[in-house]
């Protein structure tokens, strides 16, 4: 086995997240989505595929912002934000300082956009939350 390059640190209830050279050298020669991609996905297999309330203590900040905005990225591009909040994601990113975390990441304009979802998510939140029929999120969607 090549070696593994060691992204987080092993602190107390804190899992290492491991990930070879090679596959960050590869990842880093396609873009920064394909790297992107190959560090959330090293942390998600930490984690046993799904961050839940039962292992989020297993990561850093910096990992679960990471794990944050790629279901950020990969829900709003698919569906936008009523997909993201119909998925269960809203609660996430609107209430827990992921905004603040975009902005100390330099993502000054992307903390603003949280920030006025975040109005919206409030007054919406709970017609969007239902379950429906696919015809039924399409109709919601359109709105």
């Amino acid at each position: 086995m090549g070696s593994r390059t060691a992204i987080s640190q092993n602190n107390n209830n804190m899992k290492e997240v491991k990930i070879s050279d090679s596959t960050l050298s590869k990842a880093s020669t396609e873009g920064m989505d394909a790297f992107i991609s190959a560090v959330g996905e090293a942390i998600s297999q930490t984690i046993g595929g799904q961050l839940t309330p039962d292992n989020i203590g297993e990561l850093n900040a910096e990992q679960i912002t990471l794990l944050a905005w790629i279901y950020l990225h990969e829900e709003v591009m698919d569906g936008g934000f009523v997909q993201l909040i119909y998925n269960g994601y809203g609660a996430f990113i609107f209430r827990n300082p992921f905004g603040v975390a975009m902005r100390n990441w330099g993502l000054s304009d992307l903390y603003h956009l949280i920030r006025k979802g975040r109005k919206l998510y409030d007054k919406h939140h709970e017609k969007i939350e239902v379950d429906c029929s696919d015809e039924d999120f399409m109709a919601m969607f359109e709105q």
